[in-house]
């Protein structure tokens, strides 16, 4: 397997050219909190030591503080691309009468995974820019011990039916 832990991935379909990985994770409550900022090197860090970097284009979803803690740490790994910032709570405003049912009908009765953030992935084709064909959206909490070019490729067994795959999920909001 592409990912020693694998809590989350998802594909969504669109439209673009396969040169570039796109890669989507959403961030929240980054500052102050050093087992997500860990988290998070460890993702970025592992990912960057297998795959190309010039192949890669970022996706963040995030409040704002989460995103500068990004900014920093891709500007300390010397990752240069540009990076695609989506602020969480734009998304939900914008995306507010979308997200507000499946809150409702799939959040446990934790508050936290009530957070929209975690009801955004079905939007992303909306979301994203209408160029990208393929997008691989990932947890923070994972690390990589392969290149990440091996899970993209598997965009190639897709049909013109297929919108999406997806790996066993642990987390209770999606069960």
């Amino acid at each position: 397997m592409v990912i020693q832990q694998i809590l989350f991935f998802f594909f969504v379909t669109c439209i673009q050219s396969s040169s570039i990985i796109n890669i989507v994770f959403t961030v929240k409550n980054l500052e102050g909190n050093e087992r997500l900022q860990t988290s998070f090197f460890t993702l970025i860090s592992s990912l960057f030591q297998y795959t190309s970097i010039e192949n890669l284009q970022l996706h963040v979803i995030g409040d704002s503080d989460s995103q500068q803690f990004v900014d920093r740490t891709l500007q300390d790994l010397h990752y240069t691309n540009e990076i695609n910032k989506l602020h969480i709570d734009d998304l939900t405003v914008e995306y507010e009468k979308l997200i507000s049912p499946l809150i409702k009908l799939f959040s446990s009765g934790h508050t936290y995974y009530k957070d929209p953030l975690f009801f955004l992935s079905p939007f992303l084709h909306r979301i994203l820019p209408e160029n990208i064909s393929h997008v691989i959206m990932l947890d923070i909490d994972l690390r990589f011990d392969h290149d990440v070019k091996q899970l993209y490729e598997l965009f190639n067994q897709f049909n013109q039916t297929h919108i999406l795959g997806i790996a066993r999920e642990n987390q209770p909001v999606y069960r």
